[in-house]
C-alpha cells in the first residue's frame, strides 16, 4: 500500500523480456532475481533425483523416511531438524570440520541439541562421494561408508541467476544487479545493497 502510495507502479505476473523493456523503455533496470540451488558435481546426483531445501521446507516434494542431507550450514541442519521432527531417519554430511558455522553461538548450540536429541546422524569432515539409486557413499578420513537413501537433499548454497542480467547487457542506458543474482549472500547484504543501489539510481 505505501508502495503504491508512492506512486511506484507494481505488474504482478509479467515476465520481463526484450519486449517489456522495448515498450517502457527505462532509464535504468535493477535485476533482482535471486539465486538457484547449488547442485555439486556427484557422480550419480543430478536435477532430477535431487530434492532441495528449499522445496522440502516449503513442503512442495515428497520426502522418503531414510533421509541424507549434503550440506551441514544452517539450511541443512534446520532442514534436517524439521524432517526428523515428522520421524524421518536423517544423515547430515558436512564437508568442513563444524556443522553450522554460518550460525550465531546460541542459536547453533539450542540447534546442534535439538538434532542430537532427535537423533540425527551429523557427519563432519566428510565428502560425498557417490548417490545410487537407494543409498550414498561417503568417505572420512580414507574410510568409505554407505548409507541408505530414500531421499537425497541439496543444501549446499545458490548460484547467482544472472541469466535477466546477461540478457540486458548493454540493452538499457543503467543496469545493476543485486542480491543473490550477483552473488549469493544473507538477507542482511541483500537488503543493503538493494537499499544503496536505490539511492544511486
Amino acid at each position: 500500500r505505501e508502495v503504491k502510495k508512492a506512486g511506484v507502479e507494481i505488474r504482478l505476473g509479467t515476465e520481463v523480456n526484450d519486449k517489456i523493456i522495448k515498450d517502457i523503455k527505462p532509464d535504468a533496470v535493477v535485476i533482482a532475481t535471486g539465486g538457484n540451488p547449488a547442485i555439486p558435481e556427484i557422480p550419480g546426483l543430478n536435477v532430477k533425483n535431487a530434492l532441495t531445501a528449499q522445496d522440502v521446507l516449503a513442503d512442495k516434494v515428497k520426502v522418503g523416511q531414510n533421509v541424507v542431507i549434503i550440506g551441514g550450514g544452517q539450511v541443512g541442519c534446520e532442514t534436517g531438524y524439521y524432517l526428523a521432527s515428522k520421524g524421518k531417519k536423517v544423515v547430515i554430511i558436512e564437508i568442513l570440520p563444524r556443522m553450522a558455522g554460518d550460525m550465531g553461538p546460541m542459536t547453533r548450540r539450542r540447534l546442534m541439541d535439538g538434532l542430537r536429541g532427535k537423533q540425527v546422524t551429523l557427519l563432519t569432515n566428510t565428502k560425498c562421494e557417490e548417490v545410487r539409486k537407494d543409498s550414498v557413499i561417503v568417505s572420512a578420513e580414507g574410510q568409505r561408508k554407505t548409507y541408505p537413501m530414500d531421499s537425497v537433499i541439496m543444501a549446499v548454497g545458490y548460484r547467482a541467476n544472472d541469466d535477466l542480467f546477461k540478457a540486458f547487457e548493454g540493452k538499457v542506458p543503467e543496469l545493476y544487479r543485486i542480491g543473490d543474482s550477483s552473488q549469493p549472500r544473507g538477507i542482511r547484504e541483500a537488503t543493503q545493497e538493494g537499499y544503496r543501489t536505490g539511492l544511486s539510481l
